[in-house]
């Protein structure tokens, strides 16, 4: 029996910084005592779903991210043809 849980990839609050999956809903604060700046630090999604109190395993704080179709650039046979002899070309 297979079971599934909801993937933070597809939770709104999902982000990769630098290619590292981080959570925005949790942060964690750090404070600077030299220049008094409190940074606010995202925690890898894999800490919050461990963490039962936050996230947890079945992914309480869950929200479906808004899925945006984007529409392929299209270019006719002519467009290309114009654009190949004009100076405005671009690849």
């Amino acid at each position: 029996m297979t079971t599934t849980i909801p993937a933070c990839k597809d939770c709104k609050h999902y982000d990769e910084e630098m290619d590292f999956p981080v959570c925005t809903l949790h942060y964690i604060e750090k404070p600077d005592y030299v220049s008094g700046i409190v940074y606010k630090i995202n925690p890898f999604c894999v800490d919050i779903r461990k963490n039962k109190d936050l996230c947890g395993h079945e992914g309480k704080n869950f929200e479906q991210k808004e899925v945006v179709e984007e529409e392929e650039e299209y270019m006719s046979f002519w467009e290309y043809f114009k654009g190949f002899f004009t100076k405005n070309w671009m690849f």
